[in-house]
C-alpha cells in the first residue's frame, strides 16, 4: 500500500513500519525493548524471549525493504532502565552486526530519555524531534494540531483498530491511522498493548493484512471506533 503525504511516496509495509523509497529510508516506532526483564524485575510474570521476538520483527522488516539505507526509531526504542540487560545489549549488537550497513538513528521517545546514553552505546544517532526529512517531520508524539505543524509521521499512540467478524465477534488489529497530516504508526514491539482509536472524518486506517496493508472503510468501522 502506497500512499502520498507532504509530497512523499510512503510505502507501508505488512511487517508494521513504513518505506521512504526516494530518501531510502526505513521508519519504525515503539520497539519497547527490555519490557518483559523490567516487568520481571518488579515481579510481574512475564515470558522470557519478548524482546528477542521484537528484533525478529525488525529483522522481517528491514529484509522486506532491502535497499533501505536508513532506520528511524520513532521513539520508545527501550521500555525502562532495569529492563537493559547483559542479555539485551547482546541481542542488539547481534542485530547490528547483521546489518551493518544501516544507519540507525532514534528519535527520542519519553521512554528513552534516561537512556539516551545506552542508545548512544548502541551505536545510535539520537534526535529530539521533530526531524525534517524530505516534506515530511519526524516524531515520537503525534504533535497537537495547529498551522505550524506540518506533514509528519509518528508513534507513541500503539493505535489498534476494531472491525466487526460476524454479528458478535470483533477483531483487534494493529494500523496505520492518518489522522489530520500525521501518520501514526502501529507498534512493533511484541509486548505492547495496543490502544482503541476513535476515527474522524476524513481520517484513514491501514491494517496489516498477511503480506498486504489494506485499507478499511470508515463504513466497516463499528459505531465505537467513529468519531463524530
Amino acid at each position: 500500500m502506497e500512499i502520498e503525504l507532504g509530497g512523499e511516496r510512503l510505502r507501508l509495509l505488512a511487517q508494521g513500519g513504513v518505506l521512504l523509497p526516494d530518501h531510502g529510508a526505513i521508519l519504525v516506532a515503539d520497539l519497547h525493548l527490555g519490557k518483559g526483564a523490567a516487568f520481571r524485575a518488579a515481579g510481574r510474570p512475564v515470558p522470557a524471549g519478548t524482546s528477542r521476538q521484537t528484533l525478529t520483527r525488525l529483522t522481517a522488516l528491514v529484509e522486506a525493504a532491502p535497499a533501505a539505507e536508513r532506520l528511524w526509531i520513532l521513539g520508545d526504542l527501550f521500555h525502562h532502565p532495569s529492563g537493559t540487560t547483559g542479555g539485551l545489549d547482546r541481542g542488539w549488537r547481534r542485530w547490528r552486526a547483521d546489518h551493518p550497513r544501516l544507519d540507525t538513528l532514534l528519535v527520542e521517545g519519553n521512554h528513552d530519555r534516561r537512556l539516551k546514553e545506552v542508545a548512544r552505546r548502541w551505536g545510535l544517532d539520537v534526535r529530539r524531534a521533530p526531524v525534517p526529512l524530505g516534506g515530511l517531520e519526524l516524531h515520537h508524539e503525534p504533535p497537537l494540531a495547529g498551522p505550524e505543524v506540518g506533514p509528519g509521521v509518528a508513534g507513541h499512540l500503539h493505535p489498534v483498530v476494531r472491525l466487526r467478524e460476524g454479528r458478535r465477534s470483533r477483531l483487534r488489529l494493529p494500523c496505520f491511522w492518518l489522522r489530520r497530516e500525521i501518520l501514526v504508526l502501529p507498534a512493533l514491539g511484541s509486548l505492547v498493548d495496543g490502544a482503541g482509536i476513535q476515527v474522524g472524518p476524513g481520517e484513514r486506517i491501514f491494517v496489516p493484512a498477511g503480506d498486504q496493508v489494506l485499507e478499511i472503510p470508515s463504513a466497516q468501522l463499528p459505531s465505537s471506533a467513529r468519531a463524530g
